[in-house]
């Protein structure tokens, strides 16, 4: 199911493979997946498809867009999404072990604080 999330899979699929691909996607995981997906694919692939192309797996597809071009990930929310949910689609499966569960990791962004102090308001979250 999370095949369109390869990065070969990705760079070779047609339009309506994407659209056909991330619907199931969205329609299994609506709670956690838009079906803005396809479009945020389409991007991702028109974007970085020069980067794509020197990854091989969905982990080093992640790691390209949490890492190396960091400041788009919040342009990809669903794509950044349906990789975290292919790490925890086995927590479905009431055989996995917790030896074989992947940890879920939240990923948080902070600003700095002002110099002037910790307790004005605009500097609260």
């Amino acid at each position: 199911m999370f095949e369109i999330l390869q990065p070969e899979k990705l760079l070779s699929s047609s339009n309506e493979e994407m659209l056909n691909a991330s619907g199931k996607l969205s329609a299994k995981y609506s709670k956690d997946i838009s079906v803005n997906l396809c479009d945020q694919l389409k991007a991702l692939k028109t974007c970085l498809k020069s980067e794509i192309k020197k990854n091989s797996s969905i982990k080093e597809l992640i790691e390209l867009l949490l890492v190396k071009f960091n400041s788009l990930a919040s342009s990809f929310p669903e794509v950044t999404t349906g990789t975290a949910a292919r790490g925890s689609a086995r927590h479905d499966d009431p055989s996995a072990t917790t030896a074989n569960k992947p940890a879920i990791v939240k990923l948080t962004t902070s600003r700095p604080r002002s110099a002037e102090g910790n307790n004005r308001e605009d500097d609260r979250f």
